[in-house]
């Protein structure tokens, strides 16, 4: 659950996970917020428009779209822990 410390608490919120893969999100104005991959300002968002779900969406093409091979490892790892994380507890 997000604790509220400030507006970048709100901001960091809407990216959900991939606020852990190097994506942050700012407010460049009262109406824009800029979604960054590292240093690099990969998409603008109208705020009236920016819903968690749509930057997330934005998040998600881009990795997929620039192959990081640190996201890609990560979600494998995921995806093999979901499938199989409940019988390698049963198992020991």
């Amino acid at each position: 659950m997000a604790i509220y410390t400030g507006k970048q608490s709100i901001l960091d919120a809407g990216l959900g996970d991939f606020k852990d893969y190097g994506f942050r999100l700012m407010e460049s104005d009262d109406h824009f917020l800029e979604l960054y991959f590292k240093d690099k300002r990969i998409a603008v968002y109208h705020q009236s428009k920016a819903t968690p779900k749509i930057i997330q969406e934005g998040c998600h093409n881009f990795l997929v779209n620039t192959t990081d091979p640190a996201y890609i490892a990560k979600k494998l790892q995921q995806d093999w822990l979901s499938t199989y994380g409940e019988e390698l507890k049963k198992n020991g």
